[in-house]
């Protein structure tokens, strides 16, 4: 306490330089700690602190009122927009919509029981993925788990299966037909009493039957090369550090890349992370990262994915400067060679979530998540299509999008005329 006293005593500037230093010594002590004890050995109000950290900076309401101009398609330019179906989750509603151009619903799947509802995503069946959160009441939660879980639904919203699982942020299949979710352990550093809950973020696999196959933790791979990865020192919330914060995972399936250059190898992965400010590719069979690129020159990013061409697409929230924009970014050259952002910069912003996807026909499908908007733009930046969500809370302020994504109009028709 004395010294806690003496620190705050110190001038403004001294007292940043010291802050500073104390950030470098944790975060290097973040990658050294070995021994670290399992989630199942956490107590519960360590369990409590590990439950907040997915969602430390998100929100689930706009901060802004809902305009009643400003609901459903307020753009649509129907030579330009790229045709298809759009799919969004409603985080509180516990629902996911799928909308045509003119932002009608034509599909829905909702599950009353759950709380809350993270990420969907739309198989060639028309089965649905999602990513959720039980109810702390819930017979499948407890104190000592998180109280998450993956699901599978049918086309007409019937559970196939559902697995208690510390998933976050984002599922997908993998070239191998299995799915792979992103998950999190909470772990003791050594030492008595602890400091903090250490956040280890994994990816891990589960077999088309929602059973768990493999775990690989994304900080071993990137532990692994320090010459290729160098972490940045993270901030601590209470009872807990989160150094990576993972929130995106595709893996690498082009034949023609993969013979251009190793970083796109079948079966290597690219994954986002938000507190390190970058983005890296993974050899999954070698448990390593063999590329990263982002710290100072990004802010807290989300969604990375590499584009036919090769280059990444990228979420740039831009905290740091409370602007955002979408990038594309050649992995070789580690160049930019494309960016969306607004006119005025502070029109476009996110401070949190945001996602992306390049169109076949150029353009680019843009979600704002905390504004509750996703627009697509030509690669000159114009709007062609824009939406914003139409449910609102009890305040009138309207929810926000996890993620927005378009689905092709042939996939789409076929599912809802069978």
């Amino acid at each position: 306490m004395q010294c806690m006293s003496s620190l705050f005593r110190l001038p403004v500037f001294s007292r940043l330089v010291c802050a500073l230093a104390i950030l470098i010594v944790v975060g290097c002590r973040l990658e050294t700690d070995e021994g670290a004890k399992p989630t199942d050995e956490l107590d519960p109000s360590e369990m409590a602190a590990l439950e907040r950290i997915s969602t430390l900076g998100y929100v689930d309401i706009s901060r802004e009122p809902a305009e009643p101009t400003q609901m459903g398609v307020t753009v649509f330019d129907e030579g330009r927009s790229y045709p298809g179906y759009n799919l969004y989750t409603i985080r509180m509603a516990r629902a996911a919509e799928l909308i045509d151009a003119r932002g009608r619903v034509v599909h829905r799947w909702h599950q009353e029981e759950d709380l809350a509802w993270v990420r969907s995503v739309l198989l060639d069946n028309g089965d649905l993925l999602v990513v959720g959160d039980h109810p702390r009441d819930s017979s499948v939660s407890s104190k000592r788990t998180p109280p998450r879980f993956v699901m599978r639904l049918t086309w007409d919203n019937e559970v196939i299966w559902k697995r208690t699982l510390s998933a976050h942020h984002d599922i997908v299949i993998t070239p191998d037909d299995r799915i792979g979710v992103l998950t999190v352990e909470g772990r003791r550093p050594p030492g008595n009493p602890p400091s903090a809950i250490v956040v280890e973020d994994h990816v891990t696999i589960l077999n088309q039957d929602g059973d768990v196959e493999e775990k690989r933790s994304l900080d071993k791979m990137l532990k692994a090369r320090p010459d290729v990865f160098t972490f940045q020192p993270t901030g601590r919330w209470r009872r807990s550090w989160d150094p990576l914060h993972s929130n995106s995972l595709r893996w690498m399936t082009d034949e023609t890349l993969a013979a251009r250059d190793p970083i796109y190898a079948l079966g290597n992965l690219i994954v986002c992370f938000r507190y390190q400010d970058s983005v890296a590719i993974f050899d999954w069979d070698k448990e390593e990262v063999v590329w990263t690129w982002g710290q100072g020159d990004i802010s807290q990013p989300h969604d990375a994915m590499v584009l036919d061409n090769g280059n990444i697409l990228l979420f740039d929230n831009g905290v740091k400067r409370d602007w955002s924009r979408v990038i594309e970014l050649n992995p070789r050259t580690k160049e930019i060679v494309w960016e969306y952002k607004a006119p005025t910069l502070s029109d476009f912003f996110t401070g949190a979530r945001g996602a992306n996807q390049r169109l076949p026909n150029g353009n680019t499908l843009i979600t704002e998540s905390n504004k509750g908007r996703a627009f697509e733009v030509t690669p000159d930046g114009e709007i062609v299509w824009e939406f914003f969500v139409p449910h609102v809370g009890p305040k009138g302020h309207r929810q926000i999008i996890i993620r927005l994504y378009r689905y092709e109009t042939k996939l789409i028709e076929k599912l809802v005329s069978s």
